[in-house]
């Protein structure tokens, strides 16, 4: 994790339980902390171990706070290309060829001394979002715009798997 020096990311998983049980915690090899899916928990966290958010950097911790977030069973879910979406029904070449010109991947537009800007596409249920993202210095990570781009598409829900 380019933004935490000296942490990582450690998965542990049971596939003997039905569901299988998995958990993702944060570990510096002195410390091992599971990690909690909410924004507060991630920000905070981060902070406190000394975040190194610059060019580099931040899109690494966009990425990790776009995967790890999760709000009830709505999250967000990074789109870089249209072979991200994770499909149910295979879209028309057309339909294909139509959402692959309207997905850019995850772009820093700005760094100011205030926060550095991104643009990003989003997919959130069955709607792609252009979005405009703002990632303060500090890890607080907001939403400032957002466009429609695609609805209604016949994509599988990325939390429940339908």
């Amino acid at each position: 994790m380019s933004f935490l020096p000296g942490w990582s990311l450690a998965e542990v998983s049971d596939a003997t339980a039905m569901p299988e049980k998995k958990c993702v915690c944060l570990d510096d090899g002195s410390e091992c902390v599971p990690l909690q899916y909410d924004a507060g928990f991630i920000e905070n966290f981060c902070r406190s171990r000394a975040l190194r958010l610059d060019r580099h950097t931040t899109s690494d911790y966009v990425r990790f706070w776009l995967e790890y977030i999760r709000s009830g069973a709505d999250r967000f879910l990074l789109v870089e290309s249209v072979d991200d979406l994770p499909w149910r029904e295979e879209p028309t070449p057309q339909a294909r060829k139509s959402l692959a010109k309207a997905i850019t991947p995850l772009t820093l537009v700005e760094s100011t001394p205030a926060a550095f800007s991104f643009h990003a596409c989003l997919l959130f249920r069955d709607a792609l979002l252009d979005c405009g993202l703002e990632v303060t210095y500090d890890g607080k990570l907001s939403l400032v715009s957002r466009e429609v781009v695609a609805e209604d598409l016949t994509v599988t829900d990325p939390f429940t798997g339908f």
